[in-house]
């Protein structure tokens, strides 16, 4: 949040306290930030992805995460690796659905819930056929 608020204030000359700030990340604003990176990624898509009107899959999914560390006192919900690592890590799990232009998943999640063996959605795999 300190970086967020000492950007807003250096290149958009807004002041806002980081406590405000963390009181805007609310469902409206994770509505905002889905539909903008839908609309960003379709834009970018479209004119690279020769697949695009695939007719022999309904979905084609893109699957990946980043982990960063936080805070300790965060370390009951976002455990961190354990040992000599840090005590508190986030990972943003990030999925997407090329063929149909929609964000599948954009979530925070604890360090230890691994991208790799996450359960998938109801009826999604990485390619599903009709």
């Amino acid at each position: 949040m300190n970086d967020l608020t000492i950007d807003l204030e250096k290149n958009y000359q807004i002041s806002i306290s980081k406590q405000a700030l963390h009181e805007r990340f609310n469902e409206k604003a994770v509505e905002f930030v889905t539909s903008a990176l839908e609309k960003l990624f379709n834009k970018q898509l479209q004119k690279k992805l020769q697949f695009r009107h695939c007719n022999e899959f309904r979905r084609f999914l893109i699957k990946d995460s980043v982990c960063f560390q936080v805070d300790e006192s965060l370390m009951n919900i976002y455990p961190g690796s354990g040992g000599d690592g840090s005590k508190a890590n986030v990972r943003i799990q990030f999925e997407y659905d090329v063929l149909n232009g929609q964000i599948v998943d954009l979530s925070l999640n604890a360090f230890n819930e691994q991208d790799a063996i996450s359960v998938p959605k109801a009826d999604s795999l990485w390619a599903i056929k009709n």
